[in-house]
């Protein structure tokens, strides 16, 4: 009896860590490049650019490609064989868990679109929400459910709220308004205690 609560427990919470990690990995790394934009200054120079293009997509094609090759080795003992055109198509359909890197760089050249034509960043919140409530509500049919698509679409208003938490943090920190907002809380919580 024991040890069936304990298995429960450990697929229970693994159910619940799977339910939030990505969008965790897609809040986290918006947040944290937004507060080294903010920092730097100038983070969208061109040698930039060409390291962080260069970086991600290496790094998402090295081991697509380590991965297509395994697969292709073991292929009598795979669940799914693949062919030559996946390696080609390893741009639009990504083989592997390393998606996210994918991800992350297009995510990244969207941010770089969206801060050189300066949109508001309200507008840009807005419309990746809605974008991502169309990703969960549409059913994606054939080639498509395999391609990159659906899980920017998914995770594309977590990025955004990175980098939206990031831009208020850096306005309450420039403000001082900190010092009397945890006044407050600290306030708050030592009443509770």
């Amino acid at each position: 009896n024991l040890l069936t609560y304990r298995i429960g427990v450990l697929v229970w919470s693994s159910h619940l860590i799977y339910s939030f990690h990505m969008p965790l990995f897609f809040f986290l790394s918006a947040y944290l490049q937004r507060k080294k934009e903010i920092n730097n200054g100038s983070y969208y120079c061109k040698e930039t650019i060409i390291n962080k293009v260069f970086s991600l997509l290496g790094l998402y094609l090295i081991f697509s490609v380590v991965y297509w090759l395994s697969k292709q080795i073991m292929s009598g003992v795979v669940n799914n064989q693949v062919s030559i055109k996946n390696l080609f198509l390893i741009p639009i359909c990504p083989l592997s868990t390393m998606w996210y890197i994918y991800a992350l760089l297009l995510f990244w050249l969207i941010r770089f679109l969206v801060s050189r034509f300066n949109a508001p960043r309200n507008l840009v919140l807005a419309l990746s929400f809605v974008v991502c409530i169309v990703g969960y509500h549409t059913s994606f049919q054939g080639i498509w459910n395999d391609t990159i698509i659906p899980r920017l679409m998914k995770n594309i208003v977590y990025y955004s709220l990175g980098i939206t938490i990031a831009d208020m943090s850096a306005n309450i920190r420039q403000t001082k308004r900190i010092t009397p907002i945890a006044t407050i809380t600290w306030l708050l919580l030592f009443s509770l205690r």
